[in-house]
């Protein structure tokens, strides 16, 4: 029994001799292999296509939006009636992000 640990604390030791010996390569290769296995998980992440059970459970979530007849003509009357309402409503439409 005392023999084997003896034997197994002469491997462990010759490991950590040569560990102490190359610890700044094995630092660089341990820190470049973390960081290359995380590009190449963002890169897959990035370039996924949903499913099609995804993209249908997306569109089920976001409701459509409705505008009930009423104010879709409280609108209409508005923009008849007022030259400026109009005048806005045509310029909006011609150029939306001007202010």
């Amino acid at each position: 029994m005392k023999q084997d640990i003896a034997k197994l604390f002469e491997k462990f030791s010759t490991v950590i001799v040569f560990m102490k010996r190359h610890n700044v390569t094995l630092f660089l290769v341990l820190f470049l292999g973390t960081y290359t296995l995380l590009v190449v998980q963002i890169n897959r992440y990035m370039n996924a296509d949903p499913s099609q059970a995804q993209i249908s459970e997306q569109i089920k979530k976001t409701g459509k939006l409705s505008i009930d007849q009423e104010s879709i003509d409280r609108i209409l009357e508005l923009e008849e009636r007022n030259i400026e309402v109009k005048t806005l409503f045509i310029q909006a439409r011609d150029n939306p992000f001007n202010e």
